[in-house]
């Protein structure tokens, strides 16, 4: 990880979103306690995160003087297109599969729910067709006064396995041009 998040930094990039898993934020915390963070870290939660602990680690990282902060929790809809686990209106090609919802509907909507009343906001992974509409009938759902909605430009985003992959620095570069 250590390598990874100085890859960034020597890149010239000072900032990372990670969606971490429960372990997450303790590891970095580690590191930033031992200055050994070249990159300030977004965290985002598992959706399984109690709203306490996510308060609580918003407030742990507050201040202005932590390399980390909480950026909010990753709801996650559907699969991926290549394991044929995004949730599809449709069957794919060939098979009568449709893919896979992850989050049931009630479960998803009581996480985003539960994250606006608490002020904390939501990513959902929505791959497919049919994770797509739920993701949308699902903010339907929340209250206007604090709804914002960012989408990524054609779906791109990066993950730190993919600094290997020239092909992922040209695309942002791209992006920043």
């Amino acid at each position: 990880l250590r390598e990874r998040l100085a890859a960034f930094r020597g890149r010239g990039i000072g900032v990372v979103d990670d969606f971490v898993e429960p372990w997450g934020p303790e590891i970095y915390a580690s590191l930033a306690d031992r200055d050994e963070l070249p990159v300030a870290v977004g965290l985002w939660l598992p959706e399984t995160t109690e709203p306490a602990e996510a308060d609580a680690l918003r407030r742990a990282y507050a201040g202005g003087t932590s390399p980390i902060a909480v950026s909010g929790i990753k709801l996650f809809l559907d699969g991926s297109l290549g394991s044929r686990t995004a949730w599809m209106l449709e069957p794919y090609e060939g098979s009568r599969d449709r893919g896979m919802p992850v989050a049931g509907e009630d479960a998803a909507a009581e996480a985003m729910g539960l994250a606006a009343r608490h002020g904390i906001a939501v990513t959902a992974h929505a791959i497919g067709d049919a994770a797509v509409r739920q993701a949308l009938d699902l903010l339907e759902r929340l209250p206007r006064d604090r709804l914002t909605v960012a989408l990524y430009p054609e779906g791109y985003h990066m993950l730190l396995r993919d600094l290997q992959r020239e092909v992922v620095w040209r695309d942002i570069a791209a992006w920043i041009d």
